[in-house]
């Protein structure tokens, strides 16, 4: 909804995908100021720019480090003057780090240093390490500040999905947050109303092609050796057949459904009618100007916003 706040905004993004616990082992390998604090620093950054798309926003992110801080994220609206400006503030705990006999001790004292930042509005504490080798000291973290109403603990099984998300995930997830009342994303969804996963990527795909190259009439052999279709085909987890097979079943569903016809001539050609999927090409539209989006990279995006392999 309009009304949602940048820190509504990043709590929602924060808490939006949940990985399994052996993909935190991920995270010994990640130190601290080398790869942690950038990684962090640079999502926070995508979504004040994905945010400010959609409602104007005066803001900056920077490290102190000085005030038990790693990351600030300042932010206020347009219409606010700069005296009321907010901040969010992230301490980030590696593995190394909670390998230290004294990290509680640390986080506590570190939390009770952020008092001193003016404006703070919230403190996340996000815990960016093996979820399995320091399940108990996650577990009395977490318990720790339970209580406090402006802490917020991040898991590494939330931590480590939301500082690798793409750029695109984090697009569509905020156009879906603020237009998911839009009658032209409403009417995508109706459109894309089929049975199979592969189906509905077939027509993004085409779509997404007709909107950046237009034009709606497709070599049978490109689409099938498109190895960004595969892809998303291979992540679809009711999809049994190879590729070949299933994305020509998917094709001739598409002729039954109206949504392409074949060239009766040749049968290695086919035509997207562009009349069936007016809604698609508009959000993809939507997104070239919003995003600067290119045809390389849309897709992704497309796929994300719609829901398709998500």
């Amino acid at each position: 909804m309009r009304g949602d706040s940048v820190l509504e905004i990043v709590k929602l993004l924060i808490r939006q995908d949940k990985s399994p616990a052996d993909i935190t082992r991920e995270f010994r390998k990640w130190k601290h100021d080398d790869r942690i604090l950038p990684t962090l620093t640079g999502q926070l950054e995508t979504i004040l720019y994905a945010y400010n798309k959609f409602q104007p926003v005066v803001y900056d992110t920077q490290g102190i480090r000085d005030d038990g801080v790693d990351v600030v994220l300042r932010h206020h609206n347009k219409e606010e003057t700069a005296d009321e400006l907010k901040v969010i503030a992230f301490q980030a705990k590696s593995y190394n780090d909670l390998c230290n006999t004294n990290y509680l001790k640390d986080i506590k004292a570190q939390y009770s240093d952020s008092r001193k930042v003016a404006g703070l509005e919230y403190y996340f504490i996000i815990l960016c390490t093996d979820a399995d080798k320091h399940r108990n000291k996650v577990r009395q973290i977490c318990a720790e500040f339970r209580s406090d109403t402006k802490v917020e603990v991040i898991e590494p099984a939330y931590a480590y999905p939301f500082l690798v998300r793409t750029e695109s995930r984090v697009h569509a997830r905020l156009k879906r947050n603020f237009d998911k009342r839009d009658v032209v994303l409403e009417k995508a969804f109706e459109t894309l109303r089929l049975s199979a996963p592969g189906e509905r990527a077939l027509v993004v795909y085409l779509t997404s092609k007709y909107v950046t190259q237009g034009r709606s009439d497709f070599k049978l052999e490109s689409i099938m050796q498109d190895p960004h279709l595969e892809g998303a085909y291979q992540g679809f987890k009711d999809v049994v057949q190879e590729f070949d097979f299933q994305i020509t079943e998917d094709l001739q569903n598409l002729v039954n459904a109206s949504f392409i016809e074949f060239d009766v001539s040749t049968g290695e050609s086919l035509r997207l009618r562009t009349e069936c999927v007016r809604p698609v090409a508009a959000l993809i539209m939507d997104a070239i100007v919003r995003y600067e989006y290119d045809a390389d990279n849309i897709l992704p995006y497309a796929f994300s916003l719609l829901e398709i392999g998500d």
